[in-house]
């Protein structure tokens, strides 16, 4: 196995006009454990420099395992491409554990205005985001952020009741770039609880990216939680009207929506709300503030999406 700790690193970066070298970790079982210190394999370009970042490959035939500052990562701060992200493990766990720096799997773009790259998960059994993990494609720049793929035997995404985001999301945060498009495909059940979420978000002239959700049986909970719980994509209007993304949610089984739980996708801005369109085997939707919706609110100019179930 391997084990990085308390800001220990696998890493390449550049500082200069080349390209930032791909790094390969291979391995029966991968920790990586912050204690509070960004600790991790990961891939940099820095704003000084005009080279791309590498792409970066964790490869663990059991258990990935990232805590309190661990993170996988590949990121541009230069006009160049970020790398790609691949994880792939039998299991994998991302857990905050209530830290002050990011915990999880990300591929970001930085003020250089270089695009970041995609995120590809792929695990033959369960994935468990717990108190603030993170998978994430982000956007701060005039480049689009990368899009996200995460298939897996379940899934559970669990906020419990933390203060910081805890899910699967690409955003827009800066910029003009658009976030990126989520899809995720569960062959068993796909919780989601407490304040977690699957979302895209745009905060800028750059669109949301849509959201496609596969699954056997599905369940939505917010019981507990403080924040939003469940599948979102939301315009917000804060530098910029760009439209919200689409949602796709198909559920083989059971789709519960409960205590309110949430599939929506919501516009504060002049841009419009996409489209929700749920097919499942049954659906349950239960719940003060439960709800399946595409939704303009009263200081935006958008208009709503289509809902279908």
């Amino acid at each position: 196995p391997i084990t990085l700790l308390s800001g220990a690193s696998i890493w390449t970066l550049t500082l200069a006009e080349g390209k930032a070298g791909d790094v390969s970790v291979r391995s029966s079982a991968v920790t990586l454990d912050g204690k509070d210190i960004v600790t991790g394999v990961k891939s940099d370009s820095s704003p000084i420099s005009s080279g791309a970042s590498g792409n970066v490959e964790v490869v663990a035939d059991g258990a990935i395992t990232l805590l309190n500052g661990g993170a996988i990562s590949a990121n541009t701060s230069s006009s160049a491409i970020g790398g790609n992200v691949n994880v792939r493990a039998a299991q994998l766990t991302v857990d905050d554990r209530g830290s002050s720096v990011f915990t999880g799997i990300t591929a970001h773009s930085g003020f250089g205005g270089g695009p970041a790259g995609s995120i590809d998960v792929a695990v033959a059994g369960a994935i468990n985001l717990l108190g603030g993990g993170v998978i994430s494609s982000d956007t701060y720049s005039s480049g689009n952020a990368g899009n996200v793929a995460v298939r897996a035997g379940s899934l559970t995404i669990d906020g419990q009741a933390d203060y910081q985001f805890t899910g699967i999301t690409s955003q827009s945060l800066w910029g003009s770039g658009h976030a990126g498009r989520v899809d995720v495909t569960i062959s068993g059940q796909l919780d989601i609880l407490n304040s977690g979420a699957i979302s895209t978000t745009t905060s800028t002239q750059g669109s949301a990216g849509a959201i496609s959700i596969r699954a056997r049986d599905m369940l939505i909970d917010g019981r507990g939680g403080d924040f939003v719980t469940g599948v979102s994509s939301d315009s917000m209007g804060v530098l910029g009207d760009g439209r919200a993304g689409d949602l796709s949610v198909l559920v083989s089984g059971n789709l519960a929506v409960l205590a309110g739980g949430s599939i929506t996708s919501n516009t504060f801005s002049k841009g419009p709300a996409g489209n929700v369109d749920v097919k499942a085997g049954s659906v349950l939707v239960d719940g003060f503030g439960s709800m399946v919706a595409a939704i303009a609110a009263p200081s935006s100019a958008g208009q709503t999406g289509n809902v279908t179930v």
